[in-house]
């Protein structure tokens, strides 16, 4: 009898690592996907119940709240996620899991009691939902990277779906039922994230792993070493985000704001992307970080990742104004504008924070803060430059330019850690495909011609896209050997 064997091949390279990736950016773009573009599918309500100035306001508090989370949480939940995924005792791993969650209620309470006594002093509107909003989102953050780090991954992602159908739940009966405007989405958030963290209680138990009252003085060293290094890095998405804000509000106005805000959700659609690759790719470079192919298999995939990126880019700047027309009111339309800068923005930041996870996997986070800081400042320069010169685009442009930058300082910062080999020659010609897209997208209103482009991004998105293609759908790498 002639048994017939099934190896998973590519040119002698193994196929399990990229299998386990791609398994990973399933489960959570599940978890996640859904609960991100839920910002986007509801737009056209949004936009429809809110006006420019109320969307601007929500949009800020949002980004201001972004703010104080990672200052408030110390980015622990980074610490608890990157010392449990490799760490098989579970006592040690209690261990982290209980110095987290105390140095996570202690930054909480001291941070309540001083939001208080500022909301005394100063009568902030929507107090009550802020505080609220800053709490429950520290904590299931909190319990999502706990999830991920005990390798939980179906449990996040249900966490995440669970999410999402109360958000919509919540802004059906609040915003378009009951007309509470910006109440109704803060409150559907909180609501949300309460019951997300309700679910991922029951499933992990995590309050009996928890020793709320001895207090590990060394291990709390460590986690803090570990995370407050991040806190820049993070904060370095608020600045590049709120300081295009408050700066538009400065010199232009609120409603500018709103408008910018609305060009921002299309753009969010390859960070989201980007971010549940992110949290895949995490995973795999922190566990493939001492093997002996390290760099071919982050050159391999930092170089399809490019590919697929930028694939995006062509489909979604070829697609734009049809998502304009359907999702966006009238009187929003002027993002259409500004949007093609700020989806080059969301690809260098995912192309930046591809080489982060080096810092991450060396635990030498320190790292991270000086590209940050330098992109911070050049977002900030070019907005104060660009905005009075040329409005709204020169918000999106200044973006796009300080990603750009920390991509660039991060492949100079990461080469101790690992080398990427660059594909120039792929990379050339994606910069050129993208520069005659533009030109389309700002400068051509014929139909066909539109129509003519939507395919043609389709095509090559096939082309630049047929490795991964092929994983997906098990064809080209299963070979049968007699």
């Amino acid at each position: 009898m002639i048994k017939l064997k099934i190896k998973i091949r590519l040119e002698g390279y193994d196929m399990s690592r990229d299998k386990k990736l791609l398994k990973n950016t399933i489960i959570y773009a599940i978890g996640n996907i859904s609960s991100k573009f839920l910002i986007f599918l509801f737009l056209p309500i949004y936009t429809k119940f809110l006006t420019p100035s109320e969307f601007g306001t929500y949009d800020l508090i949002v980004t201001i709240v972004a703010l104080m989370v990672p200052i408030i949480s110390f980015q622990i939940q980074e610490a608890v996620f990157r010392y449990i995924i490799d760490e098989n005792s579970s006592r040690k791993r209690n261990q982290v899991i209980s110095s987290a969650f105390q140095i996570a209620i202690r930054n909480i309470s001291l941070t309540n009691i001083v939001y208080i006594a500022v909301v005394y002093l100063f009568n902030i509107k929507y107090s009550i939902l802020i505080m609220l909003y800053f709490n429950v989102y520290i904590i299931s953050e909190l319990y999502l990277q706990v999830a991920r780090g005990l390798k939980k991954n179906k449990e996040y992602a249900t966490a995440g779906v669970i999410n999402t159908f109360s958000n919509v739940f919540s802004i059906i009966l609040l915003l378009i039922i009951l007309h509470l405007k910006i109440e109704a989405l803060l409150i559907s958030v909180i609501l949300g994230f309460l019951i997300s963290i309700g679910y991922l209680e029951i499933k992990l138990k995590l309050i009996k792993k928890v020793n709320f009252f001895k207090w590990n003085s060394v291990m709390n060293n460590q986690l803090l070493s570990y995370s407050i290094p991040l806190i820049p890095n993070i904060l370095n998405w608020w600045i590049m985000n709120v300081s295009d804000r408050l700066l538009l509000n400065y010199y232009i106005g609120i409603e500018a704001n709103g408008i910018y805000a609305v060009a921002n959700k299309f753009p969010s659609m390859l960070f989201v992307m980007s971010s549940i690759f992110y949290l895949a790719w995490q995973e795999s470079s922190i566990t493939e970080f001492e093997s002996k192919d390290r760099d071919s298999f982050y050159t391999k995939m930092f170089n399809g990742y490019m590919k697929f990126q930028f694939s995006c880019l062509f489909i979604l700047l070829s697609c734009s104004y049809i998502l304009m027309y359907f999702f966006v009111d009238n009187q929003f339309k002027d993002a259409y504008f500004y949007m093609p800068f700020l989806f080059l923005g969301a690809i260098f930041s995912a192309f930046s924070s591809f080489y982060g996870t080096g810092f991450q996997s060396s635990k030498e986070t320190k790292g991270s803060f000086y590209s940050s800081v330098v992109g911070s400042i050049i977002n900030i320069i070019l907005n104060i430059i660009l905005i009075p010169m040329v409005g709204v685009q020169g918000a999106a442009i200044a973006t796009m330019l300080a990603f750009l930058s920390m991509w660039i300082m991060r492949i100079k910062q990461t080469k101790k850690y690992f080398r990427i080999q660059l594909d120039y020659k792929t990379l050339i010609s994606l910069t050129i495909i993208t520069l005659i897209f533009m030109v389309i997208y700002f400068n051509v209103e014929s139909e066909l011609i539109r129509i003519t482009t939507i395919i043609l991004s389709i095509v090559i998105a096939g082309f630049y896209n047929k490795n991964l293609l092929n994983l997906v759908f098990n064809k080209g790498y299963l070979r049968r050997t007699q």
